[in-house]
């Protein structure tokens, strides 16, 4: 037996996208432009701009056009093509943390966050000493922006704020925390890692992005949103000089800094958005977000008529969470999952939660809906 076919085997273990049944997923089959680029470029290092001068420029092409998605209208924002949401938050953080300890000589730092807050600000919180705090949760299930102001100190180093929750798919309202944050003095970080490069094309929230005063840093995934093969993060900042907070002089490399977590960084990921965005265009990005809402719009309206779930609002991105009125949650997961479909708690809401993505189709989708009613 070859080397093709041991890994055939080993990946037929575990399901494919292509199957349509795992419902919970964030990320989908990467384009196939995507994927060439990627190998084209899988023996580069980002991080040595020393040898990989042209990549380099590719990068600032692929950050310059991500961050006018995302609402920048100067040429002072820059970032990164980091590892994925989590390296993108914890340098965000990171960042937010040493600019209020140059600034403001704040050693005790702490940030406002909302409970439906994704784990890895947590993580990155407990790694650099950070105080979690919560706001509350307002009726829609997003952040009470009126809880927010009660809760600001003078360790305050930033407001957390969700474009797209993880488990709900809901935006805060970044527009009323911002005017909090801007008469407080406070940063926003804004994860939208999932959020990020869908609602500038659904329109579903006005999405401002950086166009907020106090929106400093935003984290918006490639590889779940734009396609790219994972793993594909992007860290956003609107003003490049605050990136010295987080700079290193690696001596040994070329005279570029390093203003990433990682001194390694992928080349292939960069390559794969960048063909995303020449070589696929936005408008085609555009077009698949719009038919996946639609989708969820669809589903949602089908749950709800059927009388038979609690649902939580209509959805913002193409997330629906739902919960049975007469069955255990944690009991219908599992016979669904009997039946070959993979799904996950909406644990805020105690419900089910499906994500759609371009492999969850229309057809597949109306299976599910079968199956579901028919168990419960």
């Amino acid at each position: 037996m070859n080397l093709s076919d041991i890994l055939a085997q080993i990946r037929a273990k575990d399901p494919f996208y292509s199957s349509g049944r795992i419902l919970s997923s964030m990320v989908t089959t990467p384009n196939s432009v995507a994927v060439k680029a990627f190998y084209m470029f899988i023996d580069t290092n980002a991080g040595d701009y020393g040898v990989f001068k042209n990549l380099a420029k590719m990068e600032k092409y692929v950050i310059r056009k991500l961050s006018q998605i995302l609402g920048c209208v100067s040429n002072e924002c820059r970032g990164y093509i980091v590892s994925g949401g989590s390296e993108a938050n914890f340098l965000s953080l990171w960042l937010l943390r040493n600019l209020a300890l140059k600034m403001k000589n704040i050693r005790k730092p702490e940030i406002i966050v909302s409970p439906t807050v994704h784990y890895s600000i947590l993580k990155a919180a407990n790694a650099l000493n950070i105080r979690v705090v919560y706001s509350k949760l307002n009726k829609h299930l997003k952040m009470d922006a009126t809880s927010i102001q009660n809760l600001i100190t003078k360790r305050t180093i930033a407001i957390v704020a969700n474009a797209g929750s993880t488990e709900l798919g809901f935006v805060d309202d970044l527009n009323s925390i911002s005017k909090i944050a801007y008469e407080n003095e406070v940063p926003i970080h804004v994860d939208a890692a999932y959020g990020g490069f869908i609602l500038p094309f659904i329109k579903t929230v006005n999405f401002q992005g950086f166009r907020l005063e106090s929106v400093y840093t935003i984290t918006a995934d490639p590889h779940k949103t734009l396609f790219t093969p994972v793993p594909s993060g992007g860290f956003f900042v609107k003003n490049r000089k605050i990136l010295k907070y987080i700079r290193f002089a690696p001596k040994y490399l070329s005279r570029k800094p390093s203003e990433t977590l990682t001194g390694t960084r992928s080349g292939g990921a960069i390559a794969s958005v960048y063909a995303i965005l020449r070589f696929v265009g936005l408008r085609e990005i555009a077009r698949m977000h719009r038919k996946c809402y639609k989708l969820a719009l669809d589903f949602y309206g089908k749950i709800k008529r059927t009388g038979k779930f609690k649902t939580f609002g209509k959805p913002e991105t193409p997330i629906v969470c739902f919960k049975p009125f007469d069955t255990d949650s944690r009991e219908l997961i599992k016979a669904l999952r009997r039946r070959g479909w993979i799904i996950y708690r909406c644990p805020v809401v105690d419900g089910l939660r499906v994500v759609f993505m371009p492999h969850v189709t229309k057809d597949v989708i109306g299976e599910f809906l079968d199956d579901l009613l028919e168990i419960v």
